[in-house]
């Protein structure tokens, strides 16, 4: 089974317990933010869209669930690509050798600007913690990519 071709999809930078900061600086420094997201994993988010990749601003809020954002070190740490389908991605590292995880589901909110809503969701399959220890690595499959790359974010 052949692995995949990486390529990138986006990239996380961990802003901790910072978002609102991190939203701010970023919107100053002239980039188009979505509004603030958050995944049923407990994190919340915000996206700087850039064409077919995007900077991901990932942290945690008061009441936020997914505490383990703040064991990372804050920065770019985590590399993302893209994946047409997780399960197959699995089963090609998986058959290589990889330490990779089984793929985990899950989603969040999304108010567009032309005032229709939805759930962005998402398959993701990441490379075990330990063989990444300068950051997170995995793939992401979009299953609702007209909720994440729209024209208005651009």
């Amino acid at each position: 089974m052949p692995l995949p071709v990486p390529a990138i999809d986006h990239v996380v930078i961990n802003v901790r317990d910072g978002l609102d900061a991190a939203a701010g600086l970023y919107a100053r420094l002239g980039f188009t933010l979505t509004p603030r997201g958050h995944h049923t994993l407990g994190s919340s988010n915000n996206l700087a869209i850039l064409g077919t990749d995007y900077l991901e601003l990932l942290g945690v809020q008061p009441g936020n669930s997914r505490t383990d954002v703040l064991d990372w070190p804050a920065g770019l740490n985590g590399l993302v690509f893209k994946t047409l389908d997780a399960d197959a991605t699995h089963a090609a590292l998986h058959a290589a050798g990889l330490p990779v995880l089984e793929p985990q589901a899950f989603s969040r909110p999304v108010d567009l600007p032309g005032g229709s809503s939805g759930d962005a969701a998402f398959r993701t399959v990441r490379m075990e913690k330990a063989a990444v220890p300068a950051g997170r690595l995995f793939f992401c499959q979009h299953l609702t990519p007209g909720l994440v790359w729209d024209d208005a974010w651009r």
